[in-house]
């Protein structure tokens, strides 16, 4: 499905206020690399890269009715660009990722560091997760986010190779929020074979 003007508008304003690590409707986000067909998940903290496509989750339609979209967001670097090829890529990227073991340890070491995650993790267990969908259902914000373009500077990884960056509300595990936006893209194929 096309995104209007005014959509793709939206998603270049909130990939590049997300990709600024400032919050999107009160909600703060962190991100993590993630590993899949098509990308490169080397961690290089200096690497410059050139953001080209998003995708995300919004929780019970809370992006135009819809729950997921996907779209580009940069001009592609020295290459053409077929949109549908970067659909599916963007498709068999998402279904088949997932978050890397270093990304994972580093959300373990922030939830350990933040004392204020581990109360709630005592209080409510679970249901922590369910009440942050609610909140980005609320303020029609994404519950995992997905920015992929070509690294243009980096000591560790290929210049061209591309990267996804998943962004996922704090406090919550990016294996989770990777999980979300896997079953809202397997329900929009699933809707567009119907």
């Amino acid at each position: 499905m096309e995104l209007s003007p005014d959509e793709s508008q939206y998603i270049l304003d909130l990939s590049t206020t997300l990709f600024r690590g400032a919050p999107v409707n009160g909600i703060r986000y962190d991100n993590s690399l993630v590993s899949g067909p098509g990308v490169d998940d080397t961690y290089d903290p200096d690497m410059l890269f050139k953001p080209i496509l998003a995708t995300g989750y919004w929780p019970d339609g809370g992006f135009g009715g819809r729950s997921y979209a996907a779209t580009q967001i940069g001009e592609p670097v020295g290459s053409t660009f077929d949109a549908n090829e970067e659909r599916l890529f963007l498709r068999r990227l998402i279904t088949g990722s997932s978050v890397g073991a270093a990304a994972l340890e580093r959300y373990v070491q922030y939830a350990r560091s933040k004392p204020e995650l581990q109360l709630i993790k005592q209080m409510f267990g679970d249901l922590v997760v369910p009440e942050v969908v609610e909140v980005c259902r609320v303020r029609q914000s994404p519950f995992s986010y997905m920015i992929v373009g070509p690294v243009l500077r980096s000591e560790t990884i290929p210049v061209g190779n591309r990267v996804a960056f998943l962004y996922y509300p704090s406090g919550v595990s990016p294996k989770t929020s990777l999980a979300h936006l896997r079953r809202a893209v397997r329900n929009t194929e699933l809707e567009e074979m119907l």
